[in-house]
């Protein structure tokens, strides 16, 4: 199974499990991007999303669709919207 995920190109393609949720391939994530991605997606020293993180599997929030316990599947197409700030 591959995801996208955003990056400096626009998006890299990540082979992961089948059958897993989006918890799971955070964790993926994080330990193939280390701990700058791991700041990046959650709270200093939790598993919290930061405030203000919005991700989205084929465009759909995750809060309609079971938030870090949502299940992918094949083909599913992750996207991850920091939050912007700025004046």
């Amino acid at each position: 199974m591959a995801k996208s995920m955003g990056g400096v190109d626009g998006y890299q393609e990540i082979a992961v499990p089948q059958a897993l949720t989006l918890r799971e391939l955070l964790d993926i994530l994080v330990d193939r991007f280390g701990e700058d991605f791991r700041r990046i997606i959650y709270r200093e020293k939790s598993k919290e999303l930061r405030r203000g993180m919005r991700i989205l599997i084929n465009g759909r929030d995750i809060g309609v669709l079971g938030e870090l316990e949502a299940r992918l599947e094949e083909g599913d197409r992750v996207s991850f919207l920091p939050p912007l700030s700025g004046g």
